[in-house]
């Protein structure tokens, strides 16, 4: 354990499969990442040992209690996503596409993750105007960051400068810097490579200092848990390595809980059957942030992750009393 710092939407027409394809319907989202999520998860199928050719099913939030409701506290779990898992459960469709960041650790019942696509670059990219980097913008500069986590660590490196959560997907971080709305906005590298903008990048963090949100990069999808032949369909897609690199990853999120658990940052890596972790809890009152690694079999990856995160709680415990005083 260490204390040391490390968009627009619209609304696509749905992508018809064959008349002679086997049916398999995906809700996705009405947004330009959500979209792109679901083609690669087609693109994927089409891949698989034997091909399956994939109706994708677009789902908008529906109107009602879900629209512009809060996100959950504990992860934050997107209009988006309970608008797909709705038509899950409700049969409209066969399986859910998310990106995994956005999906609570909190299982539910009568749903199960049955896919993790292999995982995308997992890194922070900044976009920033004039193609600077961080240690480039004036103090005072606006910047913007997606979440808690990204503020927390921005806040962090460059405390004089004027960070503010903003949250968009990556093609809406490119438009808010073209525009001047903002200065620089920190951001997935992922996302913008899934939408052919990675070279807006303007400078890449090292995972090991910019510790990536939980299951950065990663596409999950859902099915139903009785539904046999989703399943069955869906299981030549799951990529061990990345599916046990997220459950450590989500594992420290589980140990971490409560409104703690947005600012998590965490990263995993597998190789030869072990799991390597490193996450972070940023330091009370702006100070550094806490840090911890651990090892571990990559079987029993989300015990690694959960034994991090107590460790990461105790360790914030125990410092805060003596910050304070």
């Amino acid at each position: 354990m260490s204390g040391r710092a490390s968009g627009g939407s619209s609304t696509p027409a749905p992508v018809e499969a064959p008349a002679s394809s086997v049916s398999l319907r995906i809700a996705s989202g009405p947004t330009r990442l959500a979209r792109a999520r679901a083609e690669a998860t087609v693109e994927a199928l089409a891949r698989a040992p034997e091909p399956v050719p994939a109706a994708v099913v677009t789902v908008e939030p529906a109107p009602g209690p879900d629209r512009g409701a809060a996100p959950d506290e504990r992860q934050g779990c997107s209009d988006l996503v309970r608008a797909a898992r709705r038509a899950l459960l409700d049969g409209r469709a066969d399986a859910c596409v998310h990106s995994l960041p956005d999906v609570p650790v909190e299982p539910v019942d009568a749903m199960v993750l049955c896919a993790v696509l292999p995982r995308a670059d997992a890194r922070d990219a900044l976009v920033a105007s004039a193609g600077r980097r961080l240690a480039d913008l004036p103090a005072g500069a606006r910047v913007g960051a997606g979440s808690p986590r990204g503020a927390s660590m921005l806040r962090a490196v460059r405390p004089d400068l004027a960070t503010a959560e903003t949250a968009c997907g990556a093609d809406a971080a490119v438009e808010l810097v073209a525009q001047g709305r903002y200065d620089a906005v920190l951001t997935a590298l992922g996302g913008l490579a899934l939408l052919g903008l990675a070279g807006e990048a303007t400078q890449i963090f090292d995972a090991s200092e910019f510790v990536p949100a939980p299951a950065q990069g990663a596409i999950g999808i859902e099915c139903r848990a009785d539904d046999a032949r989703t399943l069955q369909l869906l299981a030549p897609l799951d990529h061990a390595p990345t599916r046990a690199a997220v459950a450590a990853e989500r594992g420290v999120l589980e140990a971490i809980g409560g409104p703690d658990a947005l600012h998590v940052g965490a990263h995993a890596t597998v190789d030869a059957g072990l799991v390597s972790l490193r996450a972070m809890l940023p330091g009370p009152a702006g100070g550094l942030p806490l840090v911890g690694d651990a090892v571990g079999p990559a079987a029993d990856a989300a015990r690694v992750g959960r034994d991090l995160g107590r460790q990461l709680l105790e360790a914030a415990g125990a410092r805060r009393p003596r910050e304070g005083s």
